[in-house]
């Protein structure tokens, strides 16, 4: 494939003059993605990108086309109804679509080399200290209960005695 190859090469350094990381080539997990090493940056980009057209359309539906579609419709407000429960049933799966994207971007990039390792260790001291705040509110609420029985056992000791 003379032609294919040339033109392959051309989109490779295209993509790498535009994207400013070579797109062949990188480890096994780079290789996961689209484009090699540049692919979780582009990947994390076109994320950051499908979660904000979602939240704008679907403000934008909101705002702005749910009126324009009552008047548009008229007297039939039952049509008018099902297509903006469409467009919001639209809105929902592309929702989902990023959030199944997402979960899956974490589950590649959290581990082996393109694990953040201040990320995992602000996460690791967020959780100890989770756990210590945690202990620390049983400590205070089983030195109330302890409080209470002993106020309840100086109540009998004291009834028992002027009784």
């Amino acid at each position: 494939g003379g032609w294919a190859a040339a033109a392959w090469a051309r989109a490779t350094s295209v993509l790498e003059s535009l994207l400013g990381t070579p797109v062949v080539g990188g480890t096994r997990q780079e290789r996961l993605f689209w484009l090699g090493p540049a692919g979780p940056s582009v990947a994390l980009h076109l994320l950051r990108l499908g979660m904000l057209w979602t939240v704008v359309s679907l403000a934008l539906l909101c705002s702005h086309c749910v009126p324009v579609i009552m008047g548009v419709c008229g007297g039939r407000r039952w049509v008018a109804s099902l297509v903006i429960l469409a467009l919001a049933a639209m809105h929902i799966v592309a929702i989902r679509l990023v959030y199944s994207a997402t979960r899956a971007y974490a589950l590649c990039v959290s581990v082996g080399s393109l694990r953040d390792h201040a990320l995992v260790e602000s996460i690791h001291r967020e959780q100890r200290m989770a756990r210590c705040v945690q202990a620390t509110d049983m400590l205070y609420t089983l030195h109330y209960y302890l409080e209470q029985a002993r106020g309840v056992r100086r109540f009998l000791d004291g009834g028992a005695e002027s009784g």
